[in-house]
């Protein structure tokens, strides 16, 4: 056999292995990691309660974007106003070597959020969620733990706006 027919064969098998691979993926209800299915008359929504400029602002302003869901800065343009009453950062030392230092943390994160129709009425009471992470701090910490901080702290927010939306999706 040539070799042309070789790669023709080795391309059509791995195209109907991507094609499998996708038909499995659509059919077992695959969808982006932590995004959420809001109805799209939700929006636009405003967000109120934090800075426009903090990080967690930002990851709900993301989530909303990544599920079709307009935001607004303009009270009377909004079907929705999101207010987020609190946001709560916690660290906690989980133990000590036998030196003394830090060996491992945990990262604790809330949020206390409730949704309000356009003309103020309250849709959901106030609800309160949070998650926490672990982890151990290497002997030699420095720089590394503080950027460590930063993308567990990130990742826990996405992880709690991922919850809110779907707290929300199940209320609306």
């Amino acid at each position: 056999m040539p070799t042309t027919d070789r790669l023709s064969i080795r391309k059509i098998n791995y195209l109907l292995i991507s094609l499998l691979l996708l038909a499995s993926l659509a059919s077992c209800g695959f969808q982006l990691r932590e995004s959420v299915a809001i109805p799209e008359d939700f929006g636009p929504v405003k967000i109120t309660g934090i800075s426009e400029f903090s990080s967690m602002y930002k990851a709900v302003r993301n989530a909303l974007r990544q599920s079709s869901i307009e935001i607004t800065q303009d009270s009377s343009a909004a079907n929705h106003i999101l207010v987020i009453n609190r946001v709560r950062n916690e660290r906690r030392v989980l133990s000590v070597d036998s030196s003394g230092k830090v060996a491992e943390n945990e990262l604790i994160k809330s949020i206390n959020f409730q949704l309000l129709d356009r003309d103020g009425n309250s849709v959901t009471e106030p609800q309160t969620i949070s998650t926490n992470r672990s982890y151990a701090v290497p002997e030699s910490a420095g720089l590394g733990t503080a950027l460590e901080d930063q993308e567990i702290s990130r990742s826990m927010e996405e992880s709690l706006v991922a919850r809110m939306l779907r707290y929300l999706a199940g209320r609306i």
